[in-house]
């Protein structure tokens, strides 16, 4: 079992959007379980699991001694595909506001790991056994629910558009990364440029991302899309609302590049 983390601590890198769009797309061929790590539980809404009163993530990482197993907190999702391709489930571990409560929890909690619940949470023979990938959709902060799901990851997916902020955002994920490495020596940073425009400065920011030598980038690159926001607003993961768009097959594009880095 592989667990994929997508982070950057930048808004608007559609973050979700790629966690949501790699979830679909894997779970079409291999056993998935995605986990809403943001309190926005904005991942949550697209696979249709959200509920305010569900604890959710917070329930799992609350519980330090296995009073609570990924199984008790684990949702279905709605149906995803078509008749072509046959329908499917993707199983998520959902999340909300109860998200902060935990965070003032964990820190405050020094008798106790603070950093490796999620790790042992996924660690157990019955999760191992289940899944093929664990797709982690973190939140903006680097609070203790994001330190849990880097902690636990093999790969952290940072998606980063255009832009100078979104740069520094980068450099303080390969930061970052290299502090965690104490904690999780196998921990692989990858980045790829997202909401790729056509135009020269998105080329010339591609070049740049691509030479950036503190982390990797991948080679494909997904495009600016309206097609995109239109999912959003339907709530519903991009490739699965549009799955034969171009975002989604530089979706797909990117989802083998994962698994390629995961053998």
């Amino acid at each position: 079992m592989k667990i994929i983390a997508v982070m950057i601590e930048k808004g608007g890198a559609g973050k979700t959007t790629t966690a949501a769009a790699l979830g679909c797309l894997m779970a079409a061929r291999h056993r998935v379980l995605m986990i809403d790590a943001d309190q926005q539980g904005n991942l949550s809404t697209l696979y249709g699991v959200a509920d305010p009163e569900d604890k959710g993530l917070a329930a799992l990482l609350s519980a330090v001694h296995g009073e609570v197993t990924v199984a008790d907190v684990v949702k279905q999702s709605r149906l995803f595909g078509d008749k072509k391709t046959g329908f499917y489930r993707v199983d998520v571990i959902p999340a909300n506001g109860y998200l902060m409560d935990t965070n003032t929890e964990i820190a405050t909690d020094t008798e106790n790991d603070q950093v490796r619940r999620l790790q042992a949470a996924l660690s157990t023979p019955e999760v191992q056994g289940l899944y093929d990938y664990v797709i982690i959709d973190c939140g903006l902060l680097l609070d203790m629910t994001v330190l849990n799901a880097l902690v636990a990851a093999d790969l952290v997916v940072v998606p980063v558009k255009m832009g100078g902020f979104e740069a520094s955002a980068l450099g303080h994920m390969a930061d970052t990364i290299e502090q965690l490495h104490g904690l999780t020596d196998a921990l692989v940073l990858r980045s790829f440029f997202t909401m790729k425009g056509r135009n020269d400065a998105s080329d010339q920011f591609e070049k740049w991302l691509k030479s950036f030598d503190r982390c990797q980038a991948f080679d494909t690159t997904v495009s600016r899309s309206v097609i995109v926001e239109r999912a959003s607003i339907n709530q519903e993961p991009v490739t699965s609302y549009s799955p034969r768009c171009k975002v989604s097959r530089e979706y797909a594009a990117l989802a083998k590049e994962i698994m390629e880095v995961l053998k």
